[in-house]
């Protein structure tokens, strides 16, 4: 017994020597490599996964530019289409009403004292003169 007493507090003294020295150690080495490789694997695994992600964003914007392309093509046909319509019935609008005019200015000159002032706004409604007070 007087030797297991004697022996008790240099054992306690070596184990806990070969333990900070040794096993802390290699425990703190062996911890630091697997937090290094699990950093590395998430770095690699989220460039992979922004890598898939940018494909798919491309793929998928190209594949809606595809289907936009003729119905842009066709709404820039209809607005042409629109647009000379508009034209078109504006000028055939200002030809009625030019006619419609001078036909009631013919019809109404003889029995009208404002037969200078419809000449004049025949003229206007033709461009050829400027409004202007009398």
């Amino acid at each position: 017994r007087a030797a297991a007493d004697t022996l008790q507090g240099p054992m306690q003294a070596a184990y806990r020597e070969a333990f900070q020295s040794v096993v802390l150690p290699a425990f703190e080495k062996s911890c630091q490599a697997m937090f290094q490789q699990i950093n590395d694997s998430f770095r690699l695994g989220t460039q992979e996964y922004l890598q898939q992600l940018e494909s798919h964003m491309k793929s998928r914007k190209a594949r809606e530019q595809e289907a936009r392309e003729p119905l842009l093509a066709q709404l820039r046909g209809l607005v042409s289409t629109l647009q000379s319509a508009t034209e078109q019935m504006a000028a055939t609008v200002a030809g009625s009403v030019r006619a419609e005019v001078q036909h009631q200015l013919h019809v109404a000159e003889p029995h009208n004292s404002l037969g200078k002032a419809a000449r004049r706004l025949s003229l206007m409604l033709h461009g050829l003169v400027t409004p202007s007070l009398p």
